[in-house]
């Protein structure tokens, strides 16, 4: 008689594989063949990692929060602040649309030896497409805000879809807000410093946030950034880029207090170059009240 190999009980030597030189209990046989037997093994290496004081992280990779189709954000959970919405694999963003595709399906014109950005390589493409869905992908009510977001980009003269785009490394993006919008901004590779102000504060002591690739960005509108692209992604002998997908974002629940910045003229859009005009204001505040009250925009 002698112990089992696997659940260190006394067993009548019942005679395992290899000839008789390896011994488990009859149980433990059986197992064997059905794949359970590794239950007993992770049992073991508890009990050994606790006797040596080590922790059984060391066994096992801790899960990073990666989102897919059953783990999504809802803007119902983002904050009148900047913060990190998400954290995704580093290579999320690359496995749905690759820098190096984004750079050979561009136009000379839209990227060149001497361009430092692209905010939008995306928008009335083939890959447009891709960009959107990624929206739907990473939020759970995205498609009604989308609704919203596009109609007063198109009343007030700018983008109005989510794009994917990039940076070279060193590019400076220099301070600036928008309005009556936030953004939602993900990184599909290297590295950006950005430095942020509240609306109210624009003076005041920039917060620094340092994003890597994978991580998601709030950016609530109003919000003063200056953006700066610190690492990025090899593509091809000369280009290192830091690619990006950026869209619009107002949850529903910040809609009434970034309406009133807007029309009281305490925030300004980035791209708009003109002052807002009445009937631009009057058809946002239409779009901006009905989304509030019930979700769903208003039509002017």
């Amino acid at each position: 008689m002698g112990k089992c190999i696997e659940c260190k009980k006394i067993d009548a030597s019942y005679c395992g594989l290899n000839g008789g030189k390896r011994h488990w209990c009859r149980g433990c046989a059986q197992n064997l063949g059905k794949g359970t037997i590794t239950r007993y093994k992770m049992e073991r290496l508890n009990k050994e990692t606790k006797k040596t004081g080590m922790a059984m992280a060391q066994h096992s990779t801790p899960k990073k929060r990666t989102l897919d189709s059953t783990t999504t954000i809802s803007f119902a959970t983002l904050g009148p602040k900047p913060a990190i919405a998400a954290s995704l694999e580093g290579n999320w963003l690359e496995r749905r649309l690759s820098a190096a595709t984004l750079l050979h399906e561009a136009p000379r014109s839209a990227w060149s030896a001497n361009t430092q950005t692209k905010l939008d390589f995306t928008t009335g493409t083939i890959r447009e497409k891709i960009a959107i869905n990624i929206g739907a992908e990473l939020c759970t009510d995205y498609d009604g805000m989308a609704l919203v977001m596009s109609k007063i980009a198109h009343v007030l003269n700018f983008n109005d879809t989510a794009c994917i785009g990039a940076n070279r490394v060193g590019n400076h993006t220099p301070k600036h807000q928008h309005t009556p919008l936030g953004t939602l901004s993900l990184l599909g590779s290297g590295t950006k410093r950005w430095s942020l102000w509240p609306p109210e504060e624009p003076a005041a002591k920039p917060i620094i946030m340092n994003q890597v690739a994978g991580q998601l960005f709030w950016i609530p509108p109003g919000w003063f950034h200056e953006v700066l692209t610190t690492g990025g992604e090899a593509v091809g002998p000369e280009d290192v880029i830091a690619p990006h997908w950026v869209c619009w974002c107002l949850p529903r629940h910040q809609a009434l207090r970034s309406l009133c910045a807007f029309l009281v003229g305490t925030t300004k859009e980035k791209q708009c170059v003109r002052p807002f005009t009445p009937t631009q204001k009057q058809a946002v505040y239409k779009i901006l009240t009905a989304y509030a009250e019930n979700g769903s925009p208003g039509y002017a």
